[in-house]
């Protein structure tokens, strides 16, 4: 998904778990449409934690991206 390269980067030597807020300050106005983009590829999963929205980027990109544990908030 060559076309989505300008917003997985922006997560690289990140954390793996996000909330909304925090993807708007790291990607910026169009975050809505971004989200519903990498949540279709798989790159992001909702999650549902204490009554909070949050994504999560699965195991899969976290070595290639050099994502560590942990939330961004």
């Amino acid at each position: 998904f060559p076309h989505l390269w300008q917003y997985i980067e922006k997560f690289q030597d990140g954390k793996s778990e996000y909330t909304s807020e925090a993807i708007c300050k790291l990607i910026g106005k169009e975050h809505e449409d971004s989200i519903k983009a990498l949540v279709s590829i798989g790159f992001l999963k909702r999650r549902l934690r204490a009554k909070e929205r949050t994504y999560w980027i699965p195991y899969l990109y976290r070595k290639g991206l050099n994502i560590t544990q942990g939330r961004d908030k």
